[in-house]
């Protein structure tokens, strides 16, 4: 019989791993390059101001919550711990397990349960997907105000 162990996470083990910058931030520095007259030291500002807003929309902090291992060495959340975890809500995490994009490791009763690794790597590609719609909406923006 498989005994489900509950231990205390650490803010290091909950948090997600540290994420070097996914969207390509420069298109948008040329974009204003483009209309204002940008000295070196402004745009490297400007670029730093870009992520920031842009890392501030896409993190959110993580608590420290009580999670179970039970898949070797895996941490094993809830909806609710995942959801908190990447920042969204859990209704939009359950429907993205329910839809197959987040892998179900098991259910417990009617809660469902994930792995924080699989949590992680859907959260990565959902961010690269952003990227390409934010470098897609750059593009076509450009076309239509410069074409």
């Amino acid at each position: 019989m498989r005994r489900l162990r509950t231990t205390i996470a650490t803010d290091a083990e909950l948090s997600a791993p540290e994420v070097v910058t996914i969207i390509n931030v420069e298109p948008f520095i040329e974009a204003v390059k483009r209309h204002l007259t940008v000295s070196k030291g402004k745009a490297i500002m400007l670029r730093q101001e870009f992520e920031a807003v842009l890392r501030a929309q896409l993190l959110q902090p993580v608590m420290s919550r009580e999670v179970s291992r039970d898949a070797g060495d895996e941490i094993v959340l809830t909806t609710q711990q995942a959801a908190d975890l990447i920042g969204v809500s859990r209704p939009y995490l359950a429907a993205r397990v329910d839809a197959g994009e987040i892998p179900l490791f098991k259910r417990v009763g009617n809660q469902r349960r994930v792995l924080r690794s699989q949590v992680l790597a859907w959260h990565v590609r959902e961010q690269q997907r952003a990227g390409q719609a934010y470098q897609a909406l750059y593009d076509a923006l450009d076309e239509e105000i410069f074409g």
